[in-house]
């Protein structure tokens, strides 16, 4: 009983990083890390007459509801996605901090399946203003940790729990293609 004890264990302690789980469900980013291109230029890049757009950037996340054994019996109802925190952490000593964001979701997940759903980690507000919109024209990338932590609930039974998923996001003045 002891060694499957540690091997159950050691097989959370080196699970992916990109999976989290709490309460009944995980939740798993599809890519590990993201470049985020601050301008879209039209025309030669940073000449005087050039023009660029800023759109957002949004990395899919698989929330994945589960039943969850209780003492009072197992919990087998659909779980409400209610919002999700974005926190994101500079990688190097040089990256500026940026704010966190927030996002409404109000999704409602079957028990025993899942929901890809679109979390806006570069969102075009936050590009286009400082520090990031101080990337523009310069070669200076700046790379982020992101956490992504989905708030939730049971629909019914209303017991709350989060769920976070993790991401790279870098955000530079990347070559158009």
């Amino acid at each position: 009983m002891k060694r499957r004890l540690r091997l159950l264990l050691a097989l959370c302690c080196i699970a992916p990083a990109s999976c989290g789980g709490g309460g009944g469900a995980t939740a798993t980013s599809a890519v590990d890390t993201l470049d985020s291109d601050v301008a879209t230029w039209t025309g030669i890049p940073c000449a005087a007459t050039s023009t660029y757009t800023i759109q957002p950037d949004s990395v899919n996340v698989t929330l994945a509801a589960f039943p969850v054994a209780t003492n009072n019996g197992t919990v087998n109802e659909k779980v409400l996605v209610n919002t999700v925190d974005i926190v994101y952490r500079p990688a190097t000593t040089t990256t500026p901090a940026l704010p966190t964001q927030y996002m409404g979701l109000g999704l409602q997940v079957d028990m025993g399946s899942s929901v890809t759903i679109p979390v806006r980690v570069a969102p075009q507000d936050m590009k286009g203003t400082p520090p990031l919109s101080s990337l523009r024209c310069t070669p200076t990338i700046f790379p982020y940790y992101v956490t992504m932590t989905f708030h939730c609930q049971y629909l019914k039974g209303g017991g709350t729990f989060d769920v976070s998923a993790q991401t790279n996001v870098r955000f530079a003045d990347f070559a158009n293609p």
